[in-house]
């Protein structure tokens, strides 16, 4: 991935941001973006949250599962395997 391309990824993030229509509803929004990877971009609403009322520990352990499966599969892809989840 290119600098312009992780850009572009800030680009769409941030219009998806003007685009939630209840401010109450918004529950968080992250971008990460590695070297020569694509990037992770949720925007996380209220509809995903346990409660309804935001919960910044749901938010964070989301992130955390998303990176954690993120470098699984990364690690995977570097040792030429197929990833551990959802095989059978």
């Amino acid at each position: 991935m290119t600098p312009a391309d992780a850009a572009t990824l800030f680009r769409a993030l941030a219009d998806r941001l003007d685009a939630v229509a209840d401010p109450a509803t918004f529950g968080g929004a992250f971008l990460i973006v590695p070297p020569g990877a694509d990037g992770i971009e949720p925007l996380v609403l209220d509809g995903l949250h346990v409660t309804t009322t935001p919960n910044i520990a749901v938010f964070w352990t989301g992130v955390s599962g998303q990176v954690a499966m993120a470098v699984d599969m990364a690690g995977n892809q570097a040792r030429g395997q197929q990833p551990a989840w959802g095989r059978r």
